[in-house]
């Protein structure tokens, strides 16, 4: 499965948790699990918005819904470990 979700996100660039909980099978809790097992794998890393500049909120698909000031979403990306077993 990690790698399903992986291959997902690879092709998607940008899923909700409920998306790809759907996608999955599995629900939005067990995906929060799953994710968090991936980031400590080393196969996916967390950001927060406190790293955005202030000027990308405009332009950010999800601007309207957090800020840089009290971030409430939560963005996952692929690093080259999760790429490598992505595609292994």
């Amino acid at each position: 499965m990690f790698k399903e979700i992986l291959r997902l996100l690879l092709k998607a660039r940008m899923l909700s948790k409920s998306q790809l909980a759907h996608e999955v099978g599995v629900s939005e809790g067990s995906l929060q699990d799953i994710i968090n097992l991936l980031v400590a794998a080393g196969y996916l890393s967390a950001t927060s918005p406190e790293f955005c500049e202030p000027s990308a909120c405009g332009s950010c698909a999800h601007g309207s819904q957090c800020s840089t000031d009290a971030p409430s979403v939560f963005y996952y990306s692929i690093t080259p470990k999760g790429m490598e077993y992505a595609n292994a």
